[in-house]
């Protein structure tokens, strides 16, 4: 656990936690759920995932654009870096939630991901320890 003076913002478990929900083992929601629709656990789990998917890309986004953990400071970067991560995380979950048209779902997740942790000069902070 993160004990300096950031406090638990980069806990991981913070971050990941919600992802537990949806996942199996645990995935509480999708029993739930699963039970009420009365349809295959694992078939909801696997939906629940794809919905969920950007549970697991923000904490990436935001050490891929550490812009997004700076709006306090300096606004127009970090503003910049929302609205590109929103569109990357747009992208993703279109490519996965998409079902007709593979090409498109696979481009939609390739483009996303690598516009996620592509760097841009106007995005870019300094960062010192």
């Amino acid at each position: 656990m993160n004990t300096d003076d950031d406090g638990d913002r980069r806990d991981p478990v913070k971050f990941y936690g919600p992802w537990a929900r949806v996942t199996p083992p645990v995935c509480g929601a999708v029993f739930i759920a699963a039970g009420m629709v009365g349809d295959n656990w694992l078939r909801v789990a696997g939906k629940a995932m794809a919905l969920s998917i950007e549970l697991y890309l923000i904490p990436l986004a935001m050490v891929a654009n550490p812009a997004l953990l700076s709006i306090a400071t300096d606004p127009a970067p970090a503003m910049l870096a929302f609205v590109k991560t929103a569109i990357t995380l747009a992208m993703v979950s279109f490519g996965v939630i998409l079902r007709h048209n593979t090409f498109i779902q696979v481009a939609l997740v390739a483009i996303g991901l690598s516009l996620l942790f592509a760097q841009f000069p106007a995005l870019t902070i300094q960062c010192t320890i």
